[in-house]
This record gives C-alpha cells, structure tokens and sequence, in this order.
C-alpha cells in the first residue's frame, strides 16, 4: 500500500483485530490491518491455533452487519457448554 492514504491502522491479526478491520472496512474507510506473524492456514502446521471460538448474540449481529456472518454460518454451531480453563492452576 505504499503511497496510499490509510484511514485506520489496526495492529493485530487475530480475531478482534480482523473483526475490528472488517468492521471499519465495511464504514467505507481505508484500513491496514499488520501482525508481526504471517497466518498459519494449514491445520497440520507447527503453529496452528486450532481452538474454538464462541461469539454470542451481540457478536453475531455485529458479523451478520458487516457481511461476515453469512460466510461463517455454515461452519457455525450452537454453544451448548462453555468451560474456561485458567492456565495459572489450581490456586487463585
């Protein structure tokens, strides 16, 4: 993008900043989305991130608004049990 105006910079590529630079995107601005790591798309790779993700209600409406949703839905299913893990342990 070099000699381009950008009207929004968003530093980070996971979920929250690509959702962030969608969002914008979808406003009409111009957006840079940079992460230092380049994304992992094979799910046999080293680094591969292969955890879930729970977006409720208010997250889906935001996705559905920004033309998202319709392509995630077919990979979309209802959360029927959240358990979070602290990876601190057992003490507090």
């Amino acid at each position: 993008m070099h000699g381009k105006n950008t009207d929004v910079f968003v530093a980070g590529g996971g979920i929250a900043g690509l959702v962030a630079s969608l969002s914008f995107a979808s406003l009409g601005y111009t957006v840079m989305c940079v992460d230092p790591a380049a994304p992992v798309t094979d799910k046999t790779a080293a680094h591969a991130d292969m955890r879930s993700t729970a977006f409720l209600q208010p997250s889906k409406d935001l996705l559905a608004e920004i033309g998202l949703w319709q392509r995630l839905e077919p990979y979309a299913a209802p959360l029927q049990i959240m358990r979070i893990v602290d990876a601190g342990g057992t003490e507090i």
